[in-house]
């Protein structure tokens, strides 16, 4: 069975550092994490996310980020 894709954005990337969000962003990447399912980001959505702390927060989130190409 194939794994289920999930797009990611800023904004479900930042629901993680926002307290209304934090609870579903946080699941989200906890099933990505435990390999349920695939993390998939845009070459946009990297753009956004220059800031130098937002980009390792995130990678600290999720080591299975993966490209929209792939």
């Amino acid at each position: 069975m194939k794994k289920l894709r999930a797009y990611l954005d800023t904004s479900v990337i930042g629901g993680c550092f926002d307290k209304e969000f934090a609870d579903y962003s946080k699941a989200l990447f906890e099933k990505i994490n435990r390999g349920d399912m695939i993390a998939v980001i845009s070459d946009i959505t990297t753009g956004e996310l220059k800031m130098p702390l937002v980009l390792s927060r995130t990678i600290c989130l999720s080591s299975r980020l993966i490209s929209s190409r792939e």
